[in-house]
């Protein structure tokens, strides 16, 4: 008995309450990722990151400006040696005193010396 009421409650169902539920359900999810997306972008102008962000078309004269010297490349491909790894501690251990310098809670890590703009 309650095997042939699930089978005419089965068949009862509808086709067009499938489509309905398939277009609710492609509107709420687009909605929803506007709303994260409107929320994102919010965040990415108020904490300051596109100050920051050079790839940004009006910052095409200071992305020129930006350049990396010689002393801060690294091949980062060839054969792995006792010299390179001896060149990649020297430039790692520079680069870590540069940074153990700063004082991590003052306004020292966001000026414009220790993001090597001046």
């Amino acid at each position: 008995m309650l095997h042939s009421k699930l089978i005419n409650k089965s068949k009862s169902k509808k086709p067009e309450h499938r489509v309905d539920n398939l277009v609710w359900l492609t509107l709420g999810t687009l909605l929803i990722t506007l709303v994260i997306m409107a929320v994102a972008l919010w965040l990415y102008r108020i904490s300051g990151t596109a100050q920051l962000d050079l790839s940004r078309p009006e910052f095409n004269g200071v992305r020129q400006q930006a350049k990396v010297t010689e002393d801060d490349e690294f091949e980062s491909s060839g054969t792995i040696t006792r010299g390179t790894v001896n060149d990649f501690m020297k430039l790692f251990k520079a680069r870590a005193e540069k940074i153990d310098a700063i004082k991590a809670f003052g306004p020292e890590p966001l000026s414009d010396q220790a993001l090597s703009l001046e």
